[in-house]
């Protein structure tokens, strides 16, 4: 499945949202970091997202719906 980012696709604070059938597609492909490194983009506040999504293949860094973020989140911590 090809992916793309447009102005088309659902956006919040001005980023792609990842939604679960592009996650399920290929879910190695993202991963969940903290919105305090370097190159992560800040909320519209400019404040940092605690966390966010890294599509590790085009380095564009997004939103996820509620049930990506948490399938995320129980990859992450249970990868440590």
């Amino acid at each position: 499945m090809e992916h793309t980012y447009s102005s088309t696709n659902s956006t919040k604070y001005g980023l792609p949202i990842l939604k679960a059938k592009v996650y399920a597609s290929d879910p190695n492909r993202y991963e969940l970091v903290s919105g305090s490194i370097s190159k992560a983009p800040l909320c519209p506040f400019g404040n940092n997202f605690k966390w966010i999504v890294l599509d590790r293949e085009t380095k564009v860094y997004m939103r996820a719906t509620k049930s990506v973020f948490k399938r995320l989140l129980d990859k992450k911590t249970n990868d440590c």
